[in-house]
C-alpha cells in the first residue's frame, strides 16, 4: 500500500523541495511548490503527471480514476482569496476535491535538480561539459550552459525543432553564425537579464529559452549572443516522461504498488 505521503518521498529523492525554498531565500522569489491539495495519509495507487493541471487534466484524472496529479507548474500560485465552481480555479478545485484527487506541485525544486528540466533540456540538445548558471547546491541550480559539436545557428536551429517536437520558434541570430558553447534555461528564462549576462561571462554563442523580452533580445544582438525562443511548453514538457520513468522506476525499487502515467493532454496554448 502507498499513501500520498510516499509519492511526495519519491519526488524528495528525484527534486527535494529544499532547492526551491532555497533559490526563494537567496533569490528572493516566491514558489508554491509542495502538497497543495489533499492528505498525506491517502492511499494511492494511481498517479498522473503532468505539466500544467487544466481542467482537461483534471477531468482525464477523473477519468482514469487517478488518486493523485503531480503537476511542475503549482495550480495554486499566488493568494487565493475565493473558490468558486463557475470560475475558472474554482471548476478545477471543486472536480479535485469531489474526487478526492490531491494534488503535489513540483516547480522550481524540479527545474533547478541536478536531473531535472535544465539538466534535461541540456541533454536532449547534446550538451556536454555542462556547468550550472545559477548555483544553489551541488550540480543543482537555474540553466546550464556547455559546449556542443560545432554548427552554424541554422542546423542548430532545425535540431531545436525536431528535438523539442515544436515549430514556429523565434530565433535572432545569423542562420550562418558558428555554435560552440551554449546556454540552457527553461521555461520563462527570457525576462532575465542577469541570465543573459552569465551566459555572456561564460562567452555563449546562443541562448536557448522563452519569453524572450524585446530588450533581452536587443541586448543579447549587441553582445553577438543567438537566441533562439523555443516556447514556455516545449522547453519543459520534454521533461514529463522521464520524470514518469523515474517514478515508476523508484516506486519499484520501494515495492510501492503505484501506477504512474504522464498525461495525454497537451496544455500548450500556443499553435503558432
Amino acid at each position: 500500500m502507498a499513501t500520498v505521503k510516499d509519492v511526495i518521498a519519491l519526488m524528495e529523492e528525484i527534486a527535494p523541495k529544499k532547492l526551491s525554498d532555497l533559490y526563494c531565500q537567496k533569490y528572493n522569489a516566491y514558489d508554491n511548490s509542495g502538497l497543495l491539495l489533499g492528505n498525506e495519509d491517502k492511499q494511492v495507487f494511481s498517479v498522473l503527471v503532468c505539466l500544467d493541471l487544466t481542467s482537461e487534466v483534471a477531468a482525464e484524472a477523473q477519468d482514469i480514476n487517478a488518486d493523485m496529479i503531480i503537476t511542475h507548474h503549482p495550480l495554486i500560485f499566488g493568494g487565493l482569496n475565493e473558490i468558486i465552481s463557475t470560475e475558472p480555479m474554482g471548476k478545477i478545485l471543486y472536480k479535485l476535491i469531489q474526487n478526492n484527487i490531491a494534488v503535489y506541485a513540483a516547480h522550481l525544486n524540479f527545474d533547478f535538480a541536478p536531473f531535472g528540466i535544465n539538466q534535461i533540456l541540456a541533454d536532449k540538445l547534446m550538451l556536454y561539459d555542462c556547468k550550472v548558471m545559477q548555483e544553489i547546491g551541488e550540480e543543482a541550480g537555474l540553466g546550464r550552459i556547455g559546449k556542443i559539436e560545432k554548427c552554424t545557428l541554422k542546423d542548430f536551429y532545425d535540431t531545436v525543432i525536431s528535438t523539442l517536437c515544436c515549430e514556429n520558434i523565434r530565433v535572432s541570430g545569423n542562420f550562418d553564425k558558428i555554435i560552440h558553447t551554449v546556454a540552457v534555461i527553461s521555461g520563462s528564462g527570457g525576462g532575465d537579464i542577469e541570465l543573459l549576462n552569465i551566459a555572456a561571462e561564460h562567452g555563449a554563442d546562443l541562448i536557448l529559452t522563452s519569453e524572450v523580452k524585446h530588450h533581452i533580445a536587443l541586448a543579447a544582438k549587441e553582445l553577438d549572443i543567438a537566441v533562439i525562443d523555443a516556447g514556455h511548453y516545449s522547453t519543459e514538457n520534454i521533461a514529463i516522461s522521464m520524470l514518469v520513468d523515474a517514478l515508476n522506476g523508484y516506486a519499484e525499487n520501494k515495492n510501492l504498488d503505484i501506477e504512474v502515467v504522464q498525461t495525454a493532454v497537451n496544455t500548450n496554448p500556443f499553435e503558432f
